[in-house]
This record gives structure tokens, sequence and C-alpha cells, in this order.
């Protein structure tokens, strides 16, 4: 039996496979992004392995918590806000596909983190699964690329000054100086 058929027997059966416990533990498992769940008053049901990487905390440690442990404090009230409002009206205060949000590490250290969000209702219960990426290396190599092209703009102004500005040392030094104002955000020069 191929794979496609065995997820239309599936689905005859009334059990698709994506909607199976197992699956969806082995998928979790394996996944290298964290992944939680947490009921309608915020406390964390599931957490996948990666979430301990990310966070630092143990399945143990986390599980049965409020999901603002992993949140820093000026962030916590607007999610219990957020999280009341939206079980009230059905209002969203933020999107919920690739957030960039920070967390909170066990150590205390901030995590730039991307996050999607879902909604299962089942048993007339509301649960919320959040998909975390930890973004930090992605920061890093943003924050080189800067780095780099702002390097590379400065060294192309003071080439310039030095050979394109007429008259004095004076004027070569001022060209070269504002550039470095210009390229290295500095206050003067």
């Amino acid at each position: 039996m191929s794979g496609s058929e065995r997820l239309i027997d599936d689905k005859r059966a009334g059990e698709p496979l994506l909607e199976s416990e197992v699956h969806y533990q082995a998928m979790a498992e394996a996944a290298t992004d964290a992944i939680i769940t947490i009921n309608s008053d915020s406390t964390i049901l599931m957490v996948n392995p990666a979430a301990e990487k990310i966070f630092g905390y143990s399945i143990e440690e986390m599980l049965g918590q409020p999901l603002t442990m992993l949140m820093p404090d000026y962030l916590r009230h607007v999610h219990s806000a957020g999280i009341t409002n939206y079980l009230g009206t059905g209002q969203k205060h933020i999107e919920w596909a690739a957030v960039q949000l920070p967390g909170l590490h066990k150590s205390g250290a901030g995590i730039p983190l991307e996050i999607s969000f879902g909604e299962l209702i089942k048993g007339g219960q509301r649960f919320f699964t959040g998909i975390l990426r930890d973004d930090t290396e992605r920061k890093r190599a943003e924050e080189r690329q800067s780095r780099f092209a702002r390097d590379a703009s400065l060294r192309a102004e003071v080439c310039a000054a030095f050979n394109e500005t007429k008259g004095s040392l004076r004027a070569i030094l001022q060209t070269c100086a504002e550039a470095v104002v210009r390229n290295l955000d500095g206050a003067f020069a």
C-alpha cells in the first residue's frame, strides 16, 4: 500500500494520520524549532525537546507552568491582556504568523524569536500551539552583513576623499570625518 493510499484509508477510518497523537508527538520530537501548546489560561501543556535547548529549562520545569515564564517581564502583561481580549472578542492584537518577539532564557538572557501561533478547539476547550524559532544566528548574520556594508561604504568614501577632493589636506580630512560620522553612527569625528 502506498503512502497516499494509507492516508486515504486512515481518513476513511475517521482518524486522519495528521490528527494522530502518536504522529504529532513524533513530529514534535523531531522538530528543531520549539513547539509549545498552552490552554486558555496560558498554562504549558506540551513542550518538545527543542524548547529545552532554546529556553534552557527541562521539559519537566516547563510543563504546568505559565507561558509567561518564557517571556521578558515587560511582555507578560501584554500577553495576558492579549489572550484575555482574544478569548472575549476573537480579536487578535498581533498577527499569528512569523511574529518577531523576544523570549527569555532560564539564565535571564533575551532570545530573539520568530513565532507562529495556531488555535485548536477540542471538547469545548481552546488550545494554542506556538512554533518558536531561535533567531539568534539570523540576527547575527544580518548584523555582520550590515557592519560589512557600513565598513565598505566608509572605505569607499575615504578613498574618494583622497582621490577626488580638491584643495587642502583640511578639506580631505573634513570629508573623511563626515564619512566616519555617517557610516559609523558617530556623534562627531
